[in-house]
């Protein structure tokens, strides 16, 4: 009788602390950090559009099921300023929902297993892109909504926290992987995901790398016609390459001015 006794406490405890295991287990910032990975984010010039990839993984011993994850754009920066995207004019769009924000869902995931996530971003020629020295950053974050062992789970990115809410998650130091969890789960989260980005930028222009690659050239010959003028007789084979250009140029400028002359003297005839 006493072995049926240990025997019905040890499958009540069982009974009562898996689902608390499973919770921790989906809530683990191990586990949560890599539910979204393989960020591969375009740098887009104005008026052309990119692909914007990552993975969506299932870290968990488990199927997740009735997943939906919704993407937005959600932040324009530079190093002067920033600010939200509804507050600019002609800001990025993606191209499969004609606006700032896309959903996917995928009905199941199995264990270890992973599915890529593939959109495109489009933008205007006016589509703000900050300048030259201070190129242009769109930040992107996620909302993933998820089923896992019949309990449902709901994980977001730093961008849909305020920023009060955001000293008040990371101010705890006794808070797991450095946040507050009682306070993440007041506000009805799991887990925080990554937040993401992408650029939109218009090119810098090489003539000025052009003419600084130019003038130094030009320089370096300059001064070593002048080191061969003041040491005579010391590289006669480099001296002799220099007078022959030397002898072209003259040539070059004489026939130039000939015939510049020329031209001047037919032009006053027909005056």
């Amino acid at each position: 009788m006493r072995r049926f006794a240990i025997i019905f406490a040890v499958l009540i405890m069982i009974l009562i602390f898996i689902p608390i295991t499973d919770a921790q287990e989906v809530r683990d910032p191990g586990k949560v950090n890599k539910l979204l990975s393989d960020f591969d984010t375009p740098q887009i010039i104005p008026g052309n559009s990119g692909i914007f990839k990552f993975t969506l993984n299932n870290p968990y011993g488990e199927n997740m099921t009735s997943i939906h994850l919704n993407i937005s754009v959600y932040k324009y920066a530079t190093i002067d300023t920033s600010a939200d995207v509804i507050d600019i004019k002609n800001p990025p769009i993606i191209q499969q929902s004609m606006k700032q924000e896309f959903s996917r869902s995928v009905h199941n995931l199995s264990s270890n297993d992973k599915c890529n996530i593939t959109f495109t971003i489009y933008t205007r020629k006016d589509t703000p892109h900050g300048s030259y020295f201070s190129q242009s950053t769109y930040f992107v974050r996620f909302w993933l909504e998820f089923n896992y062992s019949g309990e449902e789970y709901t994980m977001f990115s730093r961008g849909y926290f305020t920023d009060e809410q955001w000293d008040s998650l990371t101010s705890d130091e006794d808070g797991i992987g450095g946040v507050n969890q009682t306070y993440l789960r007041e506000l009805g989260c799991d887990g925080i995901i990554p937040d993401s980005s992408f650029g939109v930028k218009i090119p810098i222009p090489m003539w000025p790398f052009y003419l600084l690659v130019s003038l130094t050239i030009f320089f370096a010959f300059l001064a070593c016609m002048f080191y061969l003028e003041e040491n005579p007789g010391k590289y006669p084979w480099l001296e002799k390459r220099f007078q022959r250009l030397q002898g072209k140029m003259n040539q070059f400028l004489r026939l130039s001015k000939h015939g510049l002359d020329k031209t001047i003297k037919s032009g006053n005839k027909k005056k």
